[in-house]
């Protein structure tokens, strides 16, 4: 009862409190009460696998000015603590609704308490890739990007850098929270913005790194690049214009999906802003079709992701995270001069084919957490030692070169044309590539994963149920594959299920939204018949934690 009688005090606050909009207080007035208890529950907002992401409204555990005005005190304190006086930041901001106001909000408190702050010419809307990139390149200690990747429009969100251009790992992430103001503090916080401390880093910054990209490539002479056309969407986000920019610079082809290359807080012309889920891809598929174009690649709004697919047997083929993964691993392997010990950095739930294909180059995969702040960190801490090859995860995200630290579509869609140009030479597809050069030499593999969405405020506590319920499954098979062993993986933060012959199913909680995952790694003889045994391991699955009947 004390805790209904609080909560209604600090709803009545918020709806006479003069700096609350009258928007803010329209969405309170429409709220339930389980959506009331839960928008002021004090408890601050907490760092997922890629920063802090949320839906946009009032309260406490939601994206607004006060809620931003917070987290930026508490990273500011961090670089003020960690760095001393006058500490230097990179903010950026993707198209999503709010994006511009949220990083002039976080702008002022900085600069506020001292920081110097650089945004990108004129606080334009700008991506991940060339966040992470910016960062060292002007000897800043960390930067902040307000996204919420594929997230929908409804989100936001706050992601944060450390000085090498890599998101922050956990134990600095609390640092921030610890850092930050309370709950009940946070509409009466106070600063005074200094605008002598902003500056602006121009569009010449894209001139450097698409130089340095190029410089990476390995085996394209863009002087011979072969004649194909290139359907490129940008899903409304931060690559639409400078993606497209770059590959005509290395003479391709590229033509913009027009309606989905504007910058839109809406995201008005696509059913989906993950190039993961098959209906982000119609407009492009429409473009391909009327200009006989045989490649697509995609971007999602902050332009981390990039998503392939390719023509093959007059059908389009989209490559998971994973295939893209082992085709990128395999191909600068082949090609790339190796120095040193060649390393891989990938989480736990991606495949374990590219183990046994940097076996071969006598190197090693490093095995990190969900989430590129684990990746991007560990390719940093090796590079000097040995000779990085690729850090990827599974839900499509990858970085080839360490001239970043986090996920970038611009060096895997170079990357990815430079292969798709090596086929044709080749007169072979890039599915043709993974599967009669790659496969056969060390295995055919199926890898997939299995996304259910909780709509459930409480989402976890349903998550956390099936995930004990997977945890004490006591049969020795699960169809007709033979269980090993079922054990919480604690580095992975996912629940194990070793199988024989190589195979594994894994389990987990993603950290961003609210949904439940299976990942699937078989090996057999036929990707057909693996394809359709996991189809029905996933029924069994579903049965037994009472998602199916």
């Amino acid at each position: 009862m004390k805790e209904l009688t609080t909560m209604n005090n600090t709803v009545k606050y918020w709806l006479v409190h003069p700096k609350v909009s009258k928007d803010l207080k329209a969405q309170i007035k429409a709220m339930s009460e389980q959506e009331l208890a839960y928008a002021f529950n004090e408890k601050p907002l907490g760092f997922g696998t890629a920063g802090i992401r949320q839906k946009m409204g009032p309260g406490y555990r939601y994206l607004n000015d006060f809620t931003y005005a917070q987290m930026a005190f508490g990273y500011g304190r961090f670089l003020i603590d960690k760095f001393g006086f006058s500490p230097r930041c990179v903010i950026a901001h993707d198209n999503r609704k709010n994006g511009v106001h949220f990083a002039k909000i976080i702008t002022d408190v900085l600069t506020s308490m001292g920081i110097e702050v650089y945004l990108f010419d004129n606080n334009k809307i700008s991506s991940t890739p060339i966040l992470s990139y910016a960062i060292p390149r002007y000897n800043a200690d960390g930067g902040i990007n307000v996204t919420a990747s594929h997230n929908p429009k409804t989100d936001n969100g706050f992601k944060t850098y450390n000085e090498k251009g890599a998101q922050l790992l956990n134990q600095d992430a609390q640092k921030i929270i610890d850092f930050m103001p309370k709950s009940y503090e946070i509409l009466n916080l106070e600063y005074q913005p200094n605008d002598r401390l902003v500056k602006f880093i121009p569009d010449e910054i894209y001139d450097r790194y698409f130089a340095d990209i190029y410089r990476d490539l390995y085996t394209t002479d863009h002087k011979e690049v072969k004649d194909f056309k290139v359907i490129f969407t940008g899903q409304h986000g931060a690559a639409s214009y400078w993606l497209p920019e770059m590959l005509r610079r290395f003479n391709y082809n590229v033509i913009p999906v027009k309606e989905q290359c504007k910058y839109d807080e809406n995201f008005t012309y696509t059913k989906s802003p993950n190039p993961e889920a098959r209906e982000s891809w119609d407009l492009a598929l429409k473009y391909a079709q009327h200009y006989g174009a045989d490649i697509m690649l995609a971007t999602d709004p902050d332009a981390d992701r990039l998503a392939v697919a390719v023509k093959h047997n007059n059908e389009f083929r989209y490559f998971n995270g994973n295939e893209m993964g082992i085709i990128f691993a395999y191909y600068i392997l082949k090609y790339k001069q190796l120095n040193k010990r060649p390393y891989i950095v990938s989480s736990y739930v991606s495949t374990n084919l590219i183990d046994r294909i940097i076996a071969k180059y006598n190197g090693v995969v490093y095995r990190v957490g969900t989430g590129f702040k684990w990746i991007g960190n560990k390719a940093i801490d090796h590079k000097d030692q040995e000779d990085f090859i690729l850090g990827f995860e599974e839900a499509i995200g990858a970085l080839p070169t360490t001239i970043g630290s986090d996920k970038d579509s611009f060096q895997t869609a170079a990357l990815a044309l430079e292969i798709y140009n090596e086929c044709l030479k080749r007169k072979i597809t890039m599915v043709d590539f993974l599967e009669r050069e790659i496969y056969p030499q060390f295995g055919f593999i199926h890898n997939d994963t299995i996304t259910t969405l909780i709509n459930d405020l409480d989402w976890k506590k349903k998550a956390n149920d099936w995930m004990e319920r997977l945890k004490r499954y006591d049969q020795p098979y699960i169809n007709d594959r033979k269980i090993v062993s079922i054990k919480w993986n604690q580095a992975g933060d996912c629940l194990d299920w070793i199988l024989e012959d190589d195979s594994w199913i894994r389990f987990r909680l993603s950290g961003t939204e609210p949904k439940f995952k299976f990942y699937y790694n078989l090996y057999g003889n036929s990707l057909k018949q693996l394809k359709e045994e996991a189809n029905q391991i996933t029924k069994t699955l579903k049965r037994y934690i009472g998602l199916i009947k």
